[in-house]
């Protein structure tokens, strides 16, 4: 009775590896490649694998995802960006782009929280597990405390992440924004610009409340709003890491023979309201700027853009994306006027 037992439990867990790794594969072979090519799992593989040495890299948030059209600036342009990116997420990207035996430059898409550190920092797992033999990604996901024994195990590693997976795979087939060699843009919808123009007031209006709140009634400031407060201050404001500054610098000082061009792009006038330290993040981007040869910083923010370029506070709509590529493009020629290939765009389709 007993051995039956045990036979049954062997049957039982044997089947269920099968399954497992099957599934894996699945994902593997199937889903994950079919994913829509701007999706970020195959935008990273994409960066990791293909070395073509006329392509200029575009990296950064969801901002350079819905900002950069490439077809717009130049040739050989392509959209890496990522939602949620910033440069812990975006430094093992760089540094994979930087083995590559190219010339061209890099562009990264500067925002506010570029250089920020703090526990509210969300890395979405599905974008890396697939690439977890590589030792950059590897590095950052150990940093971070992310790295699990599971994710070089086939039919565990992806575990926990296949709704992620399948999402991206239905994405391509209900998306109805427009797409640019890894950009994706939306359309103009003065309703949605509204309501997240109002959200990010009612933002900026708590902020002002609950540091009024600390200074006249600090008593009735419980921890539940101090961290609230904390939390919009730091969404709002620009809270630089010394140490992310760092080494981003020594990326640049280390690698001295590419280029590399850091883009504030034109912000919305909502949003520089709550950026209250504005001053000292275009303070920091002209430090950069003038301690590195080969680094470029086009400071567009105050570019003042109405409200018809934009499709929330944050993010640019496709008719804010044709102008502020178009700007970049003329900016690139003013720096590299021999470089023709970086600042000829390709005709757009209509």
């Amino acid at each position: 009775m007993r051995r039956q037992i045990y036979i049954t439990i062997l049957k039982m867990l044997f089947i269920a590896i099968v399954a497992s790794l099957v599934i894996d594969q699945l994902f593997v072979q199937i889903v994950i490649p079919n994913q829509y090519d701007f999706s970020n799992v195959k935008k990273i593989k994409k960066l990791i694998e293909q070395e073509r040495p006329e392509e200029i890299p575009i990296l950064g948030s969801s901002i350079a995802k819905r900002s950069y059209y490439p077809d717009s600036i130049g040739q050989g342009y392509y959209n890496y960006g990522m939602a949620g990116s910033v440069f812990v997420m975006l430094e093992p990207l760089i540094k994979i782009e930087l083995e590559k035996e190219k010339t061209n430059p890099i562009i990264i898409d500067f925002e506010h929280h570029f250089f920020l550190s703090h526990d509210e920092i969300r890395i979405q797992l599905s974008n890396y597990i697939p690439h977890v033999d590589n030792s950059h990604i590897r590095k950052m996901l150990e940093e971070r405390g992310l790295l699990n024994y599971q994710y070089d195990i086939p039919g565990l590693r992806l575990f926990g992440q296949y709704d992620e997976y399948l999402l991206d795979l239905l994405r391509l087939r209900f998306n109805r924004e427009y797409s640019n060699r890894g950009g994706l843009f939306f359309k103009y919808k003065k309703k949605d610009f509204r309501l997240y123009r109002e959200r990010r007031q009612r933002m900026i209006d708590e902020m002002k409340t609950l540091r009024k709140l600390r200074i006249e009634r600090p008593k009735m400031l419980n921890s539940e709003k101090e961290y609230k407060l904390e939390l919009l201050d730091i969404l709002l404001n620009s809270r630089p890491d010394p140490k992310y500054v760092a080494r981003f610098e020594k990326l640049l000082t280390d690698n001295r023979k590419r280029d590399f061009i850091l883009v504030y792009s034109p912000q919305h006038s909502i949003k520089l309201m709550g950026l209250e330290n504005h001053g000292e993040v275009v303070a920091l981007l002209s430090k950069l700027d003038a301690d590195h040869d080969n680094l470029f910083v086009l400071d567009y923010s105050l570019a003042g853009f109405t409200d018809d370029h934009y499709h929330d506070s944050g993010h640019m709509n496709i008719k804010g994306a044709h102008r502020f590529s178009s700007m970049l493009r003329r900016d690139i020629e003013r720096i590299f006027p021999e470089r023709s290939d970086l600042w000829t765009p390709k005709l757009l389709d209509q």
